[in-house]
């Protein structure tokens, strides 16, 4: 190893690299309750973030490194300024805690996810709300943004997978089949596939026929955890929509 970065008082249960590789950002969900900012090359801590009541959950750089959004067990997001070191804003729009954070592709929004099962867009400057996307039954255990930034795929407890419009907040999409809760979701770096992970013990990659539209039916086809460590896809289960056949090139 290169380096150990120490001074969080309990467990260090997650971390990232800035865009530019330059800094590293720390939280814990423990007592300690802080993000700590270091420099990625010497290990020197720059920074403590301190004013969360309670674990943090979740943190993530802007694209431009200027900026952490995180969230807390103590149901609030909030934004930092990596320079100083300061909370720049608060929000406590959730009624439960939330689950994860993260700033769209742009850096113009925030999203945060929650137990409360709701999804919440904040402009990024104030932490404005600009929408508050319901849908799901039950928690929500993932959102991510499309590439392009124009949509959010997010899933939940409830064992559905839902596509959003990320301006509107408009339900765009309801994808079933998961027999589970969906603990994980993700866009292909191209924006043509949805991938779904759950506790059914399969995966499911979802094929977007017609973007923005979604007036095409999808496909969509499932791989077994097993099956899911080979080369090639070798056994496709039919979704409730029929087949869709995959030649999965070599990875």
């Amino acid at each position: 190893y290169m380096g150990v970065m120490t001074g969080h008082t309990s467990g260090v249960d997650g971390g990232n690299f800035s865009p530019s590789g330059s800094m590293i950002a720390t939280y814990s969900t423990g007592d300690d309750k802080n993000i700590r900012l270091w420099n990625s090359t010497s290990g020197t801590e720059l920074a403590v973030m301190t004013g969360h009541t309670s674990g943090v959950i979740d943190c993530r750089f802007s694209p431009d490194g200027s900026k952490v959004v995180s969230c807390s067990w103590d149901k609030s997001v909030r934004l930092w300024d990596c320079t100083s070191g300061k909370e720049l804003a608060i929000v406590n729009g959730h009624t439960s805690w939330a689950n994860g954070c993260t700033f769209s592709p742009d850096g113009s929004k925030v999203m945060s996810f929650s137990a409360d099962q709701s999804i919440r867009l904040w402009d990024s400057t104030n932490l404005t709300e600009l929408a508050v996307l319901t849908g799901h039954t039950a928690y929500v255990a993932g959102c991510s943004f499309s590439p392009d930034g124009s949509k959010l795929v997010s899933c939940s407890g409830d064992a559905s997978v839902r596509i959003w419009n990320s301006t509107s907040g408009m339900e765009l999409a309801v994808l079933t089949g998961h027999t589970g809760g969906v603990n994980g979701c993700s866009f292909s770096p191209d924006g043509k596939y949805i991938l779904s992970c759950s506790a059914d013990n399969t995966a499911r990659l979802w094929e977007i026929s017609a973007v923005p539209s979604f007036v095409d039916p999808w496909n969509a086809f499932e791989v077994s955890a097993r099956e899911s460590i080979f080369p090639h896809f070798q056994a496709l289960t039919p979704p409730a929509f029929g087949w869709y056949w995959w030649v999965s090139p070599s990875c």
